[in-house]
């Protein structure tokens, strides 16, 4: 059974490198998630989309995945509509 006798010296320095192998790439990956959901509606982000969905890397993502764009028209709204 581990306990704190059992890490002192090199063992400890090995345990903790262990830990920080396992545990960095999650930690990095938790903090990245959270910077991008709390910077997303801030006006430089926003600004960046925007760029983005104009660029020809935007529109071909968008073509390819055959999605409308906030302000075209929708076949089913105007059906509706007119209705």
């Amino acid at each position: 059974m581990n306990n704190i006798k059992d890490f002192n010296g090199d063992s400890n320095l090995r345990s903790l490198l262990d830990f920080w192998v396992n545990t960095g790439p999650m930690l990095a990956g938790v903090l990245v998630i959270n910077l991008i959901v709390v910077a997303w509606e801030r006006e430089p982000v926003v600004k960046l989309r925007v760029k983005f969905a104009e660029s020809p890397l935007g529109t071909y993502i968008r073509k390819a995945l055959k999605r409308n764009t906030p302000g075209e028209n929708d076949p089913e709204k105007g059906a509706s509509a007119g209705a």
